[in-house]
């Protein structure tokens, strides 16, 4: 269901903000249908996806590998977040806001968690893979409240569908994609989480991406919950 204010909002932004902002690289464009045809059979794993970076790194051939290597030698990926919370003391979410406002935006949306399962938020939920693998500041929460201040409405994305904190497999092709979409006590975690999101920041929009883990009636649950 599409809210009535949305609709008449015009712009928005979209915040796309994760630790594959610390690399901050993706491979030169080329289009979608092109990387199959240039003998490419993982097409994922070539994607030029800056937030896909940490998938990218699976495939040893692929060019954020080559890049990663060059750059930062044999660091893991999951060592971003570390660098990630450390960059957040010179957040400023009032100079963001400000900035959505006076682009004319009526509303701004932010990815609470992306695909490497990195939260900006701490969760209560806990990890079972990664520990302290969310900020440490409530970015989520500061992000709400500034631009609530600015009066734009918020909304939040996350990553129902793939979480590579759960499973790391190698994502090269839509198949691969749908198969990496996480088991076992995956769907409690993410459901865990969703309404965590909704009690605490209790967005105007809500932006589930992908997939839902759960099952149909669990997925209605949620909704209903919202």
């Amino acid at each position: 269901m599409v809210a009535s204010w949305w609709s008449r909002a015009g712009l928005g932004i979209f915040v796309h903000w994760t630790p594959a902002s610390v690399p901050g690289w993706a491979p030169p464009h080329v289009p979608a249908a092109e990387l199959p045809l240039a003998g490419r059979r993982s097409p994922l794993g070539w994607a030029p996806y800056a937030a896909w970076y940490e998938n990218a790194l699976r495939f040893p051939d692929s060019p954020v590998s080559a890049h990663h290597r060059a750059t930062h030698g044999t660091r893991p990926y999951a060592a971003f977040g570390g660098d990630f919370n450390d960059a957040l003391e010179s957040w400023d979410p009032t100079e963001w806001a400000r900035g959505f406002r006076a682009a004319g935006a009526r509303y701004a949306v932010l990815v609470a968690k992306h695909h490497d399962g990195f939260c900006l938020w701490p969760s209560d939920a806990a990890h079972p893979h990664r520990a302290r693998w969310h900020t440490a500041r409530d970015v989520v929460g500061e992000f709400a409240e500034a631009v609530r201040a600015e009066g734009l409405r918020l909304g939040l994305s996350y990553s129902g569908g793939l979480d590579w904190s759960f499973d790391d497999r190698p994502i090269g092709t839509g198949a691969d994609a749908v198969a990496a979409v996480p088991r076992g006590g995956y769907p409690a975690y993410a459901g865990a989480q969703m309404r965590e999101l909704i009690r605490r920041y209790r967005p105007d929009l809500l932006w589930n991406d992908l997939a839902w883990p759960g099952s149909p009636t669990e997925a209605q649950r949620l909704l209903e919950y919202y």
